[in-house]
């Protein structure tokens, strides 16, 4: 021990020495104001009890470097050894280098406690840095196979290429600054990796896993990443192994924070547990209010993302910026839950399918669901060649819907929905939950799409307009096995927007089939109750069937507005009335489709002041 100020202790051992003790093998404790620490060893070193290497100051750096020599791998001797390495300093910075292994592998041969350790315990800026290529093995019930921690404002860093195996944490980093895990080595603990900045909106906290690592936790998380007052948390694992996190309510991926939280997987699985809150990926921004930070972004590799709720990425953030944005790029399996789960306020809430199927294991949940509560909007996207599939009764494939004053709703699908069955509800719902929203709904579908109940419903009770395109640019389907085909409706009487629903294309060059069978339900129908134009078109590849009790092939209501229907397919059938118009304005039927089926009438215009015309 040195107490003396300004005292510099340096431990050298060469390679070949044997240390064996029954305590510490080397303990260095530098406590004077400004003494440092550095030891260098070469030495196999084995304690009964205590630390291989213990090195302790003050205000002092403090250094440990291990060269490649084992530490407490006697498993007969060093069966009660606590520790590979420890360097604590009060306030001055640490850097711990191992490259040697730390117990050994089996049941009781590792460390009892911590691999390394290397904790500031009284702050400042000074870094706190762990560079470890060693395997580290640490008992059942062991805290962590590194353990990095400053009670300060300095960078902690970990850089991590040795396996480690199994404490109750792979990796632990905690700090006031930047804190940043790295991992190319595969990391198990009952928490694979946990790393969290306590730092405001100027920080930082980074894991990044490459070299195709596996992280895993047996009991809690695979990773698990906070922010909790402010710092950005970032997960990157582009480049990772499996990410896994094993039991009860544990998480592949937990990244949560009041500042920007983003993760990004690659070839990897991201696996979660099948717990009630399990999620593949969670992320969550929760400042709760305006300020630096709030966005969320998830983007996947083609790796699977699965657990009882695929992704979960949500931000209760305020700010027009605090967007939250998932770009899908491979399957998606929610065993008990919701597939993709999205939430924002004022900032767009986006959700790119771009590759892969989103599954909702029978019960479920939605197979997307995104929704935003203030005036940030929502667009849903799937790109052609993707499958979204949630057939729990109630369920929709894509559930879209604001319940703010503005931002508009936007869904477009290219690839199909429900390709081996039915949704359990709609394939599609859209909606805008608010008498006073601007908000307009926009619907395109140019694939394949199959409802349990409708195959696209699309309804506001706020002031803005509806438009639903269906194959204007694909061939493709809408086929419903209890309810409508389409549904586009306006329920505001104050509302002065457009309801238009328009399928296949003018020329005749995509071919599309509408096909319902929900008693009284509807191929096509389109209304509002307020007084703006209501618009039905149907192109030259189009039919439409209405095979359901009391139905209606194609609907077209309004008030004072003008009510269009423009039937140019190839036919329209129903149980009912083939074509069904009334408004007290305008009114235009054109027909020029087979009517084939109508036990009532095949083409009904019910007319109020306004003119009618019918051209069939």
């Amino acid at each position: 021990m040195s107490t003396g100020a300004g005292t510099a202790v340096v431990v050298n051992t060469v390679g070949g020495t044997l240390i064996k003790a029954q305590t510490n093998g080397i303990d260095v404790i530098a406590l004077g104001a400004g003494s440092t620490s550095n030891i260098t060893s070469s030495a196999v070193i084995n304690v009964a009890t205590g630390t291989a290497i213990l090195s302790k100051t003050s205000t002092g750096s403090n250094t440990v470097t291990n060269t490649g020599a084992a530490l407490n791998t006697n498993s007969a001797f060093a069966a009660g050894a606590d520790e590979g390495i420890r360097a604590e300093s009060t306030t001055g910075a640490i850097t711990v280098t191992n490259a040697g292994n730390i117990g050994a592998s089996g049941a009781g041969n590792g460390v009892d406690k911590y691999g390394v350790v290397a904790v500031n315990t009284g702050g400042g800026a000074n870094t706190v840095t762990v560079n470890n290529s060693g395997a580290i093995f640490v008992d059942t019930g062991g805290t962590a196979g590194i353990y990095a921690q400053t009670a300060g404002t300095g960078d902690v860093t970990v850089n991590n290429s040795g396996v480690i195996d199994p404490p109750l944490f792979g990796i632990f980093a905690q700090g006031g600054g930047n804190v940043t895990v790295n991992t190319s080595a595969n990391v198990t603990g009952g928490t694979g990796i946990q790393s969290t900045s306590t730092g405001g909106t100027a920080f930082t906290n980074t894991v990044k896993v490459t070299g195709g690592a596996a992280v895993t936790g047996t009991a809690g998380n695979g990773i698990a990443a906070f922010g909790p007052a402010g710092a950005a948390v970032v997960v990157d694992a582009k480049a990772s192994g499996a990410i896994t996190g094993q039991t009860g309510n544990s998480n592949g991926i937990l990244a949560t924070g009041t500042g920007d939280v983003s993760v990004f997987t690659g070839a990897g699985a991201v696996t979660g547990a099948n717990g009630a809150t399990s999620g593949g990926i969670k992320a969550q921004s929760t400042p709760g209010g305006p300020g630096v930070g709030g966005a969320v972004v998830v983007t996947t590799g083609t790796g699977t993302v699965s657990a009882s709720q695929g992704i979960l990425a949500t931000t209760n953030g305020t700010d027009a910026s605090d967007t939250v944005t998932v770009n899908i790029n491979g399957n998606v399996t929610a065993n008990a839950g919701t597939g993709v789960l999205t939430k924002a306020v004022n900032g767009l809430n986006t959700v790119n399918l771009n590759a892969g199927k989103v599954f909702v294991v029978t019960p479920g949940n939605d197979g997307i669901n995104a929704s935003s509560s203030g005036t940030g909007g929502v667009t849903v996207f799937t790109a052609a060649g993707t499958d979204v599939d949630a057939r729990t009764a109630g369920k929709n494939d894509i559930t879209a819907v604001t319940t703010g004053a503005s931002g508009d709703v936007n869904v477009t699908v290219l690839g199909t929905l429900n390709l081996a069955g039915f949704a359990g509800n709609d394939a599609i719902f859209a909606q805008v939950n608010n008498a006073a929203s601007t908000s307009n709904i926009n619907v395109t579908s140019q694939d394949r799409i199959w409802g349990g109940v409708n195959g696209i419903e699309a309804t506001t009770n706020g002031l803005g307009a509806i438009a639903v395109k269906v194959n204007t640019a694909g061939n493709g389907l809408v086929q419903a096995a209890n309810g409508s085909g389409i549904l586009a409706s306006a329920t505001n009487a104050a509302d002065p927007s457009a309801v238009s629903v328009t399928v296949g294309d003018a020329g005749g060059v995509f071919s599309s089939s509408i096909s319902a069978s929900g008693a009284g339900g509807f191929g096509i129908s389109a209304k509002t109750a307020g007084t703006g134009p209501v618009t039905v078109t149907t192109g030259p590849g189009v039919t439409v069937n209405q095979n359901g009790a009391n139905s209606v092939g194609i609907d077209a209501e309004g008030t004072t507005g003008t009510v269009t229907v423009n039937s140019g397919g190839i036919s329209v059938s129903a149980t009912n009335t083939d074509i069904f118009a009334t408004g007290l304005g305008t009114l235009n039927v054109t027909n020029s489709a087979k009517l084939l089926s109508a036990t009532n009438i095949g083409i009904n215009a019910v007319g109020g002041a306004g003119p009618v015309t019918v051209v069939n």
